[in-house]
């Protein structure tokens, strides 16, 4: 009798059986899989089923009535220990889901807000498995939002580990066992073939072939039905939505073998070839967890310290100092100025704070505190400087998803989509090669079929090609890191490399923060006039606000109310009931002196509508500028840009040279506009600026670095954090990314060409599958050995030590 006709399920694609569950003319093998397909029909998101085929998960069991299930999470005190950011009715939480498996789970997830109107923001962490959900808890809960996922079966998770902080998740040792496992079935099945090995005639020898055949048998079946589980479920599972993987020609191979040799058995044709099925599976499972550790080794949490290297400002008995973010205690007072990001959770002690928490739930409303309530990190402030009490010693996991979280909106990078073109069609590629070489040898010589046939299966496996970009780019990450210059993701080395326009923001980039000649200009002011005039400007992190502001550090700062910064004009603020203003000429409307020297920058100072004069700052350029010039323009044009005027065009054109470009009197808006242009004619602007008032510009541009000093003012629009003492090496960081690139492209030809050889004797019947198997991870290793040593040596002789 044949077997009932297969029906996919249209929601997960699992066999819906001989009674299939029916609805809008679609089959479903169960009424949770016709719920979901129910729920997303209701809100319009059929999308969910076009990104990918059959791409749902069924649920092992039917969902639990919502009167019974989670309801611990109406426990506050529970639920408080899974709150990451907590802000009026603004909540958000990251949830460990791991049923995430394919692009349409991806999509599906990161637009929750259409299934529930509470939640405003959710984005997906592949990698980990995990969203992080924004949610307005007036509107909806926490338990309801996990209900809503297991509705879609995408249950969270939640263990009593996700209670505490610095969780850890567990490691799966499965691959461990079932190593174990292969490893002492291939030791003994080598054993007991012995007879087979040796050359044996009649009698004896045969007998104990035969016997031990047997046992081998047994021996085996653990290794194929365990050892081999992971290899099938990936098969079958990608099958089932129509895709052809890498696992699927490996489990063809180990069922080819597997049935030949108990036919060999059964019927004392042979002893099959159960050494090599069981070295097979052994020697894959080993390649497997190497590529999983070194994997892991470079999706490392990074520490906070490779991507926040400046320092904040500590208030220590009345005065300032500067402490490196790791060196943050609980209970240090730190001062934040206007647009600084708050490095960890605190209290508000003193000063006017209006915190702009875009950058953890994408609301871009800012926030009023007052003193004694909570800020967290990743808020920026927005008004004067304000003093926080640290609450808890930084915590990079936070400070990295917040950087990092943008990321996966971003186009793949070049060499990124090359290695999944080649993923999807290898597969095809490699069954019809396999085919045709066991055609060829049936026709020839069918004793060698098989092996010829597996062993093409195996040796061919893109391993080497799959290592070449993590390592490469990851290893040119980690250098780059230890000499200053912090990378958002590995990716961008590939965009550094590919630059071909140098665009600097003149002030703050250019020229140094510190170390200025600074001269007032104009009547001489009072102690009270010094008193709020500083008060006023350190409450801004502008490199010409912090110059006037380190002037005045005999002045006693006081409290400033209504602190607002205007980009590329200047500040304001209420001090004492006096209104403060410092800035340029064009903004306050104010007499420009034309005696005054054209290579300093000038900040006027109002008082209350009272011109009073203004701070000549001389302007000095960042030690190693000149020399790098030469090497950045092999790169390409190089470009300045600036909101001051042009009285520095001469000192700049003398510098630079007269091919650069120079544009001044640029808001924030133009610097965005003038990076558009430059991408809009083709080219890949490099833009380098101090993440001030160039943000936009960041991250329009191809590569975006922002430098720091001293100060921390912390740009999300980048792609990467220059230390300042760096500065005098971009060029030498642009051409070790060059080189990275260079490198990358040997690595995909030493590994396309072991492809082609193996596949050469392969295909001749020259290999067995056990060789073959120990070739696939050997090749991971060589490549990973070239790589990494290679990377090193070009960063040696680039006198990266």
């Amino acid at each position: 009798m044949a077997d009932p006709k297969y029906t996919p399920c249209f929601h997960c694609g699992e066999d819906c059986g001989a009674v299939p569950v029916g609805y809008d003319g679609k089959d479903f093998c169960c009424n949770g899989c016709k719920s979901v397909y129910q729920l997303l029909n209701q809100y319009k998101m059929q999308q969910y089923y076009t990104i990918m085929e059959t791409p749902g998960v069924k649920f092992a069991v039917e969902p639990r009535p919502l009167n019974q299930s989670f309801s611990w999470l109406d426990n506050d005190e529970l639920v408080e220990k899974l709150i990451e950011f907590k802000q009026d009715n603004t909540y958000r939480a990251t949830l460990y889901i791991p049923t995430i498996h394919c692009s349409s789970c991806i999509w599906l997830l990161e637009n929750l807000e259409r299934l529930d109107d509470g939640i405003s923001r959710s984005i997906v962490n592949f990698v980990k498995k995990e969203v992080t959900i924004t949610w307005d808890n007036s509107k909806t809960t926490l338990r309801q939002i996990v209900r809503l996922l297991a509705d879609l079966h995408y249950e969270p998770e939640i263990t009593l580990e996700d209670m505490e902080r610095g969780r850890s998740r567990k490691v799966n040792r499965r691959i461990i066992y079932q190593i174990g496992v292969a490893g002492f079935a291939f030791s003994n099945i080598m054993l007991l073939s012995l007879p087979d090995y040796l050359a044996h005639k009649e009698g004896l020898e045969l007998t104990f072939r035969d016997f031990f055949g047997w046992i081998n048998l047994l021996l085996v079946l653990p290794v194929v039905v365990f050892s081999a589980r992971d290899y099938y479920e990936s098969a079958f599972s990608n099958l089932r939505k129509g895709i052809l993987n890498l696992d699927v020609p490996i489990v063809i191979g180990i069922i080819t073998l597997f049935c030949q040799s108990l036919y060999e058995v059964v019927t004392a044709a042979g002893s099959g070839y159960f050494d090599s099925l069981a070295g097979f599976v052994f020697f894959l499972l080993i390649g497997r967890w190497y590529q999983g550790r070194t994997y892991q080794a470079l999706s490392f949490e990074r520490s906070y310290k490779s991507y926040f290297p400046v320092a904040v400002t500590r208030l220590r008995e009345g005065k300032e100092e500067s402490l490196m973010l790791q060196d943050i205690k609980k209970g240090d007072l730190l001062l934040i100025h206007n647009q600084e990001l708050i490095p960890s959770d605190g209290i508000l002690i003193d000063g006017e704070a209006i915190i702009n928490y875009a950058f953890v739930t994408g609301e871009s409303l800012p926030v009023r505190k007052q003193a004694g309530e909570a800020v967290y990190a990743g808020g920026r402030q927005t008004g004067g400087g304000i003093t926080i009490e640290i609450e808890e010693e930084v915590e990079q996991s936070k400070l990295t998803r917040l950087w990092n979280q943008e990321t996966d909106n971003r186009p793949k990078h070049r060499f990124m989509r090359l290695v999944d073109i080649v993923s999807r069609r290898f597969t095809i590629g490699l069954l019809i090669i396999a085919s045709l070489t066991l055609l060829g040898w049936l026709w020839f010589d069918p004793g060698r079929a098989l092996i010829a046939f597996v062993s093409v299966l195996i040796v061919a496996c893109p391993c080497a090609l799959a290592l070449t970009l993590p390592f490469a780019y990851g290893t040119t990450m980690q250098i780059m890191g230890r000499r200053g210059l912090y990378l958002r993701e590995s990716g961008v080395v590939e965009n550094l490399s590919n630059v071909d326009v140098v665009v600097f923001d003149k002030t703050g980039t250019l020229t140094l923060t510190d170390d200025r000649q600074v001269d007032w200009q104009g009547r001489p002011l009072t102690d009270v006039e010094r008193q709020l005039i500083r008060s006023l400007c350190r409450s801004s992190v502008h490199p010409l606000s912090q110059a006037v502001a380190g002037y005045l550090t005999d002045s006693t700062a006081l409290p400033v109310i209504n602190f607002r910064e205007l980009s590329a004009r200047g500040i304001l603020g209420n001090i004492n009931g006096v209104e403060v203003r410092a800035g340029s000429s064009a903004w306050l409307e104010v007499p420009v002196d034309e005696s005054v020297n054209v290579n300093v920058s000038a900040v006027h100072i109002v008082f209350d509508g009272q011109y009073r004069g203004f701070f000549s700052i001389g302007n000095s350029y960042r030690k190693g500028l000149e020399p790098m010039l030469p090497h950045l323009r092999r790169v390409g044009p190089i470009h300045v840009i600036s909101g001051d005027n042009d009285a520095e065009r001469g000192a700049l054109m003398q510098l630079m040279g007269s091919e650069a470009f120079f544009s001044f009197d640029m808001s924030p808006a133009d610097k965005l506009e003038y990076i558009r242009h430059l991408r809009n004619k083709g080219l890949k602007p490099l833009m380098i600026g101090d993440g001030l008032n160039d943000a936009g510009a960041l991250r329009e541009a191809f590569a975006g670095i922002s430098l720091a000093d001293d100060v921390y003012h912390f740009s999300p629009a980048s792609d990467a954090i220059l230390e300042a003492r760096a500065f005098g090496r971009l060029a030498d960081f642009i051409s070790l990314s060059r080189k990275a690139t260079a490198i990358v492209r040997m690595s995909f030809f030493i590994s396309i060409s072991y492809n082609v050889i193996g596949l050469t004797f392969a295909v001749r019947g020259l290999l067995s599958p056990v060789v073959a198997a120990i070739l696939m991870p050997l090749s991971s290793v060589t490549v990973v050995l070239f790589i990494t040593g290679v990377v090193h040596l070009v960063a040696r002789r680039l006198a990266f030590k």
